[in-house]
């Protein structure tokens, strides 16, 4: 503080505010001087928990309180005190109060003895509180993480510093929940990372899975679990070689190539051995890659599956001989879905109008990218027809503008007029 305290002007701010008294001056700023007098005179108990609480109380005074009589609040302030003697404190983790010996086990000046006399309190409260000391030994934490009741074992696993060997206790709880933290959140070498990888047991590589980053070691064991959503997980994370790439896409698991199939940055020679996978599904996957090469979209263009040429009409980015491919497809769906691209050129927009299927052009019609420039041949069939959408067609047309310019559709006329502007 700006100005040190007199004793009379403590004295009263302690007798009038004493919590607020306390906090003020936790960081110090009373003279030796003005501290020995209020010691001295240290009749009224908040004056005494003012002087257990003072940062600077010296320990000789501090045992001086603790062998009196004293009320459970100053009890309690003695056993938060960073100064606090070893004896004091294990004389107070014996207290009666529950809450004295649970100040004991925050105090970060306790001994390991009062450590392991606090670890077997028959108060919970005081044993999560020893839990979120982090200035408890390691043979502490060990039995602390056998401790029965699982919030102190969850607040030993918020430990910065958690031994090894208690890691691995809590890593083997019979506790599911328990063991799923420990592993998903403790700090572990990884060694111990890889052993649990090794494991193959279901809790531990999920809960592996769940942090953020993981070794390229721990990732390859992974991705040999017999558990196949942890192995699809893995396989997503990891970065896997060329030669990798190839070995998983000749995987005896179609689960397995579907989802090589549909990773990005796939070599083209991968994506051809793929492309010619006996199963459809694996097909599928490849045909909706966004990075799929040129030549293997033209070959899975003309699949026998409709399944698969769905998938490639829906794929974002298609080389244009292999949407030709799609727009002369024998199935309806796949040539409405081309049929909606936004990057038909002329090329498709003819194959799509010269198809005669009206669902296919209707979708076509109300395409903008097909909007401009439908080939005149073609969408001269469409003049007369009764559907005004499909009319708007060869409405875009300057060579057939002329005949739909009075059309009674005011959508088909003014396409008409705005192709003879």
């Amino acid at each position: 503080m700006a100005v040190a305290p007199t004793k009379p002007t403590l004295l009263a701010e302690i007798l009038a505010r004493p919590d607020e008294t306390i906090r003020a001056y936790q960081r110090g700023g009373i003279s030796s001087a003005v501290l020995r007098e209020l010691a001295a005179e240290a009749e009224h108990p908040e004056l005494r928990r003012f002087l257990a609480s003072y940062p600077e109380t010296p320990a000789r005074l501090l045992e001086q309180l603790a062998a009196g009589d004293e009320p459970e609040m100053v009890r309690e302030a003695l056993a938060g005190h960073a100064r606090a003697p070893r004896a004091v404190l294990m004389q107070l983790a014996g207290d009666a109060s529950p809450r004295v010996r649970q100040a004991v086990a925050g105090n970060r000046a306790l001994t390991p003895q009062v450590a392991l006399l606090l670890a077997e309190d028959a108060s919970v409260a005081v044993r999560l509180a020893l839990a979120a000391n982090p200035a408890i030994p390691p043979r502490t934490q060990a039995q602390l993480a056998q401790d029965p009741h699982p919030l102190v074992r969850s607040t030993l696993l918020g430990q910065s510093r958690l031994d090894a060997e208690t890691q691995r206790q809590l890593a083997e709880t019979a506790d599911p929940l328990a063991r799923v933290e420990a592993i998903a959140g403790a700090e572990a070498t990884d060694h111990a990372l890889l052993a649990w990888a090794d494991s193959d047991q279901e809790i531990a590589q999920t809960a592996l899975l769940l942090r953020r980053s993981l070794p390229d070691k721990v990732l390859e064991s992974l991705c040999f679990s017999t558990h196949p959503d942890i192995q699809r997980q893995a396989l997503e994370r990891h970065r896997l070689s060329t030669d990798e790439l190839l070995g998983w896409s000749q995987s005896e698991q179609p689960a397995v190539r579907i989802l090589m199939a549909g990773r990005p940055g796939l070599p083209p020679a991968i994506q051809r051995l793929l492309g010619e996978d006996p199963a459809a599904d694996v097909r599928q996957a490849l045909a909706g890659n966004p990075e799929l090469d040129e030549t293997v979209a033209l070959l899975l263009a003309g699949d026998a599956d409709p399944a698969v040429q769905t998938a490639l009409a829906l794929n974002p980015n298609l080389a244009a001989a292999a949407l030709a491919a799609l727009c002369a497809s024998s199935s309806r769906i796949v040539r409405k879905l081309a049929a909606a691209r936004p990057d038909l050129a002329a090329e498709h927009i003819a194959l799509l109008l010269e198809d005669g299927d009206e669902e296919v052009v209707y979708h076509l019609a109300g395409n903008e990218a097909a909007g401009n420039a439908p080939p005149p041949g073609p969408a001269g069939k469409w003049v007369r027809h009764r559907l005004p959408t499909l009319r708007t067609l060869p409405a875009r047309c300057p060579e057939h503008a002329h005949k739909l310019v009075h059309d009674p559709a005011p959508g088909v006329a003014r396409f008409a007029r705005a192709a003879l502007a």
